[in-house]
């Protein structure tokens, strides 16, 4: 299972999307240091990250230091003008009006800093497999699955791996029996689903398939526009997979004669 080897886990959760996720033009550079880039589903892409962020996610941290109000009110001026042009929708959040959280707070900031590390990510709801590989721990996601390697010693390798496993035919067919649909074909991801998705286990990879895989991948995530490359994985894949030939016709692997 999946489990064994990736923790998943789910994006930030602001209790205000609509005032604390900004468009990149918006934030004055002065101020971009309590900004996070933020990559919407919609923007989200398959193997590859966007280069650049469209929108930030408001996030009060220098480093792992949370400021305090008088900290952000006396650095970061615009930022609190904007927060406060928008107190009302902020104060109403059940979170603000309980007192858990202050109004200018989101309401879960800290799972922001955890996701700012090397990981695959992927849509809530997906039509198709969409995960990519942030290699650089770029970007925060909402609601969004994330998921990294159990143990750091793992590392990159890891993740390239399974970038591949679950870009596949054979995952995403795993995927549609399990998840909940939507209308018009959408599947949600969820952490369940995800933990319990059968993969073909890195170590019993003869290392021969896994440098084929590996090197695959690399071509794939140096240029976006090698889709044949998908193709060669796919197969690659559903070998490691063992699949017989009633299998490959049963997720659309092979043609029915």
């Amino acid at each position: 299972m999946l489990d064994e080897f990736l923790e998943v886990q789910e994006g930030f959760v602001t209790g205000a999307d609509s005032v604390f996720i900004r468009n990149a033009h918006e934030i004055p550079k002065s101020e971009k240091a309590i900004y996070v880039p933020y990559l919407p589903d919609r923007e989200m892409e398959r193997f590859n990250v966007p280069r650049k962020a469209s929108r930030y996610v408001f996030h009060p941290f220098i480093g792992d230091k949370k400021l305090t109000e008088n900290e952000l009110k006396a650095n970061f001026q615009e930022t609190w003008d904007y927060l406060k042009r928008n107190s009302s929708t902020l104060r109403d959040r059940s979170s603000a009006r309980a007192g858990s959280v202050l109004w200018w707070c989101p309401h879960r900031p800290m799972p922001v800093l955890k996701m700012l590390r090397p990981k695959l990510i992927s849509p809530h709801l997906i039509l198709v497999p969409r995960f990519s590989f942030d290699e650089t721990g770029k970007y925060a996601v909402s609601r969004s699955p994330w998921l990294v390697p159990k143990e750091e010693t793992m590392g990159e390798e890891l993740l390239r791996y399974f970038l591949a496993i679950l870009n596949s035919t054979v995952a995403y067919w795993q995927i549609v029996q399990t998840s909940h649909k939507y209308s018009r074909g959408y599947a949600m991801l969820e952490k369940k689903t995800l933990r319990n998705l059968a993969v073909p286990n890195p170590k019993d990879v003869a290392p021969a398939a896994m440098k084929k895989l590996l090197s695959l991948v690399e071509k794939r995530l140096g240029d976006p526009d090698l889709k044949q490359v998908e193709t060669q994985l796919d197969e690659l894949v559903s070998q490691l997979y063992g699949l017989s030939i009633e299998d490959r016709r049963q997720i659309g692997l092979e043609k029915t004669q």
